[in-house]
């Protein structure tokens, strides 16, 4: 009996040992994470850890965890980027850029110190340069659609390349301009060139109208004459 209970409590102690040494001796890196680990002796690491558990002694192991997915800057709200076009009208311009940390180089961000800081520095670059970039539309291109893609497009490479130098890039089709507004004055006076445009498409319409109906009555007055002489 004491043999059988001796033989239960190793039997215990084994399986508390084999799910204890693991979790105090490896770390657990989430799918949406890269690890980075920094030791006591080598500092940071060249490497960057995937998901899954890997070794982590306490007392030699540090780490970090990088984000894997999707960043953004965003300028939206109370907070547009405000430019002006080539015409010097004030333009706040709703626009969203996203990036990501390169492949196989979270370890760089770290080592360089731009852990903490990366995020903020990624923020100035990216608005600096669009102040810069999108003043090349003019008033009248930010109102084509295909316009303002087109000048988002071109954003991508060399926003990419500026940002380089913190080991992220811009996604493909990163850089999407969501709205732009104009100051309420050029507004109205926007809304109120569209208006007299729509007003003077109604007029042609009505004008076309007219004329085809004027045709109509010509031929069927033509058919009822040539019906009367046949009678």
């Amino acid at each position: 009996m004491w043999r059988k209970l001796f033989s239960i409590q190793a039997l215990s102690i084994l399986i508390l040992a084999l799910w204890a040494v693991p979790a105090v001796s490896t770390v657990y890196i989430a799918p949406d994470e890269i690890g980075v680990r920094r030791s006591m002796f080598s500092g940071i690491e060249d490497e960057d850890f995937p998901q899954g558990r890997h070794v982590d002694m306490g007392f030699m192991h540090s780490w970090y965890r990088m984000p894997r997915t999707l960043q953004y800057v965003e300028f939206a709200g109370n907070n547009t980027l405000d430019l002006r076009t080539r015409e010097n009208n004030v333009v706040h311009v709703d626009v969203v850029i996203a990036y990501h940390i390169i492949e196989g180089e979270a370890h760089k961000v770290v080592r360089e110190g731009f852990a903490d800081s990366y995020e903020v520095k990624v923020r100035s670059v990216t608005e600096g340069f669009l102040r810069e970039h999108l003043a090349q539309l003019s008033s009248q291109m930010v109102q084509i659609p295909s316009e303002r893609e087109k000048v988002a497009k071109s954003a991508i490479d060399p926003l990419s390349k500026m940002l380089r130098q913190y080991h992220v890039k811009v996604a493909p089709s990163g850089v999407v301009l969501r709205a732009i507004y104009f100051d309420p004055p050029y507004e109205a006076q926007l809304q109120a060139k569209q208006v007299y445009a729509v007003q003077a498409e109604l007029d042609t319409a009505k004008q076309n109208e007219s004329k085809a109906k004027q045709e109509t009555d010509t031929v069927q007055k033509g058919i009822e004459r040539d019906v009367a002489v046949e009678r």
